[in-house]
């Protein structure tokens, strides 16, 4: 077929291939750019929202009641559904005040000596200069997600408006941004989800109300949220594990109390659903996830319901169907885990992501945020 009926059928078999393509993935500068934005959005909204005085002055008045206990023992308080860890409360004041005799709120503050800023762009720029992605990951605390628990007032607000009390924080990653460090954000999408319907009798809400660890809800929602990321980097292709062949998904009601410690005292189990991923026939080889491109570095949450296959790291294996390479110590989010991946001595080889998973309460002025260079010979 010569002349313009096979020129119309290359057309054609053109125009089906280009319909076909994938969109072009936007540039780490673009993605940089639509962050800043939604960013601003969301800031100009919660100071829109309010409240903060307010909300503050509550935490204090909890301080006051809860906060001269024995140093080091756990303290919970009592509130409307539950028991809140003070630890959540004391990190929030932290972060969000100024520090003596400073003005700004020590979020922004980060010439201050042990902030995490420095640590988290220098992580970021090491893994850029060996074309390695670096996302952080930062998801809020209970506390800001239900202000209601301490300022019962706030609940009858109209909840169209909230855009939970996570002011300083957002300003913090805008700080980043301006570093070119990329983030995920988990206050907004958590602040919508933050109650669904649930099945009788199971919580509805993304954590625990006796326990200061999220739900598997919540870890379904940040992990699937995080391959919606992944999925914009120029690196990115479904991985070889994919739902029928090598997994299947379940779901289950359990009764759930912790073992691993932040559980409040005597607190009854709570009946939880789960959307399991389980393995089909062998077992995943530990030496799979080393080879992944994808290392996550946390602690206890992103490993949270690993014996129910439900936590974070097993749902990101589900929606991006790659193996992940997870450093999960207890205790270890702020600095252990960097420790351990540096301590392979292989420059992160094979790696195209390093995600760095941190609640809100881990942000705060620690001696553990100190430089790690994982790339030292």
């Amino acid at each position: 077929m010569t002349g313009p009926a096979s020129l119309l059928a290359w057309l054609t078999l053109l125009a089906a291939w280009q319909a076909d393509a994938p969109a072009p993935r936007p540039t780490r500068e673009a993605r940089l750019a639509r962050q800043k934005s939604a960013l601003e959005a969301e800031l100009a909204a919660i100071d829109a929202f309010g409240h903060h005085d307010e909300f503050r002055d509550a935490l204090l008045e909890l301080e006051k009641e809860y906060g001269e206990i024995e140093v080091g023992k756990e303290r919970w308080a009592p509130v409307a559904s539950g028991a809140l860890p003070m630890m959540a409360v004391d990190h929030w004041l932290e972060w969000h005040l100024p520090a003596k005799e400073r003005t700004l709120p020590v979020a922004v503050d980060v010439e201050l000596q042990n902030h995490p800023f420095p640590t988290i762009v220098d992580l970021s720029n090491q893994l850029h200069a060996h074309e390695i992605e670096f996302l952080l990951v930062v998801f809020p605390s209970r506390v800001q997600l239900h202000p209601e628990l301490v300022l019962p007032s706030l609940g009858e607000l109209a909840p169209d408006r909230f855009r939970g009390m996570v002011g300083a924080t957002t300003r913090f990653l805008l700080a980043l941004n301006e570093k070119g460090v990329e983030t995920v954000d988990l206050a907004p999408p958590f602040v919508q989800a933050r109650r669904v319907e649930s099945a009788p009798g199971t919580t509805g809400e993304l954590y625990l109300a006796r326990n200061k660890h999220w739900t598997p809800r919540a870890a379904e929602l940040a992990a699937k949220t995080v391959a919606e990321r992944l999925r914009e980097m120029s690196w990115y292709r479904e991985g070889p594990l994919k739902e029928g062949a090598d997994f299947e998904l379940g779901r289950k009601t359990s009764p759930f109390t912790s073992s691993a410690g932040g559980q409040a005292p005597e607190a009854p189990p709570e009946k939880l659903e789960l959307v399991q991923v389980r393995q089909k026939g062998k077992p995943l080889n530990p030496f799979d996830a080393r080879r992944s491109p994808i290392v996550v570095l946390s602690d206890s949450f992103a490993k949270f319901y690993v014996e129910h296959s439900a936590s974070f790291v097993d749902e990101l294996r589900r929606f991006t169907g790659w193996p992940i390479d997870a450093i999960m110590p207890m205790g270890g989010a702020e600095l252990q885990c960097r420790q351990e991946l540096a301590r392979r001595g292989d420059g992160c080889r094979g790696k195209s992501v390093v995600i760095w998973l941190l609640q809100e309460d881990n942000l705060r002025l620690l001696p553990q945020y100190r430089k790690v260079d994982l790339f030292a010979e």
